[in-house]
């Protein structure tokens, strides 16, 4: 049941973390099973690294040539893997600092407040107008995307959502923020 759930969350923008909270609460399973965890978010990785494949491998491949062929056509996906990097080392800290008070955070209550907030949030975003193209990010948008993504470690808000909408308030167009997030 759980890898259904997380499964079907994954891709979309509702948080399966916090959807794996409420399930483990409504069918009484101790939530404190590490391993469960790590194999369910390795399967969402498998998963994601299969479906963005084509783009994983643009961006190492640019980011390679860009490096040690001194190939100046690839520099805009070696600057796509660094904004990547930026946006994810700001999560890391918003993680880093959050982890002590996890077990206050993921009740039940706490993550459904979080699930509807993420969702005013998400309606939110549907009605603001976008105009920029991926290709004019740059650092200072990268790190506050990742500081929106940062939120996104709070069970109940959306990682993928809460990037996205970060992402369409500096002016970017959903459909680029979907793929980097």
């Amino acid at each position: 049941i759980l890898g259904i759930v997380q499964g079907i969350a994954e891709i979309l923008p509702i948080s399966s973390s916090g959807h794996l909270v409420i399930i483990q609460s409504l069918f009484g399973i101790n939530g404190e099973n590490p391993a469960l965890e790590v194999f369910l978010h390795f399967a969402s990785l498998i998963a994601v690294i299969f479906f963005l494949r084509k783009q994983l491998k643009r961006i190492a491949v640019g980011t390679y040539k860009y490096i040690f062929k001194k190939d100046k056509d690839y520099k805009y996906p070696f600057y796509y893997f660094l904004y990547l990097l930026a946006s994810t080392c700001v999560t890391a800290v918003f993680g880093l600092v959050l982890d002590p008070y996890m077990d206050k955070i993921m009740q039940p209550f706490i993550v459904g407040c979080m699930l509807i907030i993420n969702g005013f949030i998400l309606l939110s975003i549907s009605k603001v107008e976008t105009t920029k193209d991926i290709t004019e990010l740059n650092f200072k948008d990268a790190l506050l995307i990742g500081l929106a993504q940062g939120i996104g470690v709070i069970p109940g808000i959306s990682r993928s959502g809460i990037t996205i909408s970060g992402g369409v308030l500096r002016k970017y167009r959903k459909d680029d923020m979907a793929e980097y997030s």
